[in-house]
C-alpha cells in the first residue's frame, strides 16, 4: 500500500480531531494528539449480506509499514508497525529489549521512508550499549505480532530483569474507572477493528498518555518510549531550576514536544522526507521531537500500564524491564507470563472488563477502597 498518497491524504486519514467530533466523546490531548493523522487507508470494497447481496462500499484499513532499526549503521531488526509515534517506538523499544540502559544512551536518531515503502530508523546509541548489541549478533525481521524478535539463543529469550520495588497500589474503583475510558482513547481501532493500544494511567484511573499501533508489542513500546520522553524532560526541567546552561534547552524542548513535528509527519511525506534529533536528556535536549507530550502529567514515576491484548511473556518482560509493577491487560495472560510476573514482583491482571478482572500475581498492590497511591504496608 502507497505510504505517501494514503496517510497523508485528508480523505483518507482523518486527523483524531475528525473523528472525536463525528462519533466518540473529547479525549485528551495529552494522552493522543488531535492533529496527527490517523494511520490509515480508505480502499474500495464490496460488502456482502444475505438480505441485500452486495453493496459496493469503502474501508478504513490501518496501515502497516516495515521499520527497520539500525544502530550505530549496523542493521538489527525490521518490524512492522503503525507509521505513527515513531521515535517513541524508536526508544521504546531500546529500553523495552535492553540494548540501552537509559533515554540518555540514545544519542541521536534519523528517520528515512524508501521510494517502494518501509521506514528506516538509523539509531545513534552509545559505545557501550553499541558493544554490548554486537555481542548479541542478531538481524532479522519481525512480524506483527512476533514478540522475541531477534533472539537467537534461550538465554537472550530469558534474559536478566531488574527486581521491581514494592511502591504502587492502586483502587479496584480506580481501574475500573480507566476500564471505561479505554474505548474512547482508541480512533484509529474504531475506524479499522486492527489495532492494539497501551495506556498510562494514573492513580485515579485516567488515561495519562497513550499509544495505538497494528503490533501490541508495538503499542506497548510507544507507551513507554513516550513516558520515558516525558520523563526526561521532567529531569531536564528540574536540573534548568537551578543550572542556568541547561534551562534553554529544556524551553526549546518544551516548545518542540508541543508542536508535534518530527517522525510523525516526516516519516509519512516519502522517499525525500529524513528527520534527525538527538534525544539526549542534557542541555541538547531541545533537539528531541515526536508526540505532543505534557510532562507534569505524564512524567509521574507512579502509575499502572492497561494494555488492550492478550498479556503474553514478552510484554511482561519489556515492562518489568521498564519498571511496571502493575499489568492490567484485557485479555488473558499466559502460563509463562504469570510465572514472569510471579518471579519478578510484579502485579499481572487478566480478563479486565468493566465489573470484572482476574487477579493472578502479587494483587497486593490492589486495594478495594478510594483512589491512592502509597507504599504498601509491610
Amino acid at each position: 500500500m502507497d505510504l505517501n498518497s494514503a496517510v497523508l491524504d485528508p480523505a483518507a486519514a482523518p486527523t483524531l480531531s475528525a473523528v472525536l467530533e463525528s462519533d466518540a466523546p473529547l479525549a485528551s490531548s495529552a494522552v493522543l494528539d488531535p492533529a496527527v493523522p490517523l494511520a490509515l487507508s480508505v480502499v474500495p470494497t464490496r460488502r456482502w449480506q444475505p438480505a441485500s447481496g452486495y453493496e459496493a462500499r469503502q474501508d478504513r484499513v490501518a496501515e502497516e509499514t516495515p521499520v527497520a532499526l539500525e544502530y550505530n549503521g549496523q542493521p538489527h531488526v525490521v518490524m512492522l508497525a503503525s507509521p505513527t509515534d515513531l521515535e517513541d517506538f524508536a526508544l521504546g523499544f531500546s529500553l523495552t529489549e535492553g540494548l540501552i540502559d537509559s533515554p540518555a544512551d540514545l544519542l541521536q536518531w534519523q528517520c528515512e521512508s524508501y521510494p517502494g515503502g518501509g521506514i528506516r530508523l538509523q539509531l545513534q546509541i552509545t559505545p557501550t550499549c553499541a558493544a554490548r548489541l554486537a555481542s548479541r549478533s542478531k538481524n532479522l525481521t519481525g512480524r506483527t505480532g512476533c514478540g522475541l524478535c531477534g533472539a537467537e539463543q534461550l538465554a537472550q529469550v530469558f534474559r536478566p530483569l531488574p527486581p521491581l520495588a514494592h511502591t504502587q497500589r492502586l483502587s479496584l474503583q480506580a481501574l475500573q474507572q480507566a476500564l471505561q475510558q479505554v474505548s474512547a482513547y482508541q480512533p484509529l481501532q474504531r475506524q479499522t477493528g486492527a489495532t492494539h493500544a497501551a495506556f498510562w494511567l494514573d492513580a485515579t484511573g485516567q488515561m495519562v498518555l497513550g499509544r495505538e499501533d497494528v503490533g501490541r508489542h508495538n503499542a506497548l513500546d510507544k507507551l513507554l518510549g513516550a513516558r520515558a520522553r516525558a520523563c526526561a524532560l521532567t529531569s531536564v526541567a528540574a536540573s534548568a531550576a537551578t543550572r542556568p546552561e541547561v534551562h534553554a534547552g529544556f524551553a526549546h524542548a518544551q516548545a518542540r514536544a508541543s508542536a508535534h513535528t518530527g517522525v510523525s509527519a516526516g516519516a509519512s511525506t516519502g522517499a525525500s522526507a529524513k528527520t534527525s534529533a538527538s534525544i539526549h536528556t542534557g542541555a541538547n535536549a531541545g533537539a528531541s521531537t515526536g508526540a505532543s507530550i505534557s510532562p507534569s502529567k505524564s512524567a509521574s514515576s507512579l502509575g499502572a500500564v492497561l494494555i488492550t491484548s492478550r498479556a503474553s511473556m514478552e510484554m511482561v518482560q519489556k515492562s518489568v524491564q521498564q519498571g511496571v509493577e502493575i499489568l492490567v491487560a484485557i485479555s488473558a495472560p499466559t502460563a509463562l507470563a504469570i510465572d514472569l510476573a510471579q518471579r519478578h514482583g510484579q502485579t499481572l491482571v487478566g480478563f479486565a472488563r468493566p465489573g470484572q478482572m482476574t487477579l493472578y500475581t502479587h494483587p497486593q498492590r490492589l486495594f478495594d477502597a478510594a483512589p491512592s497511591w502509597g507504599p504498601i504496608p509491610s
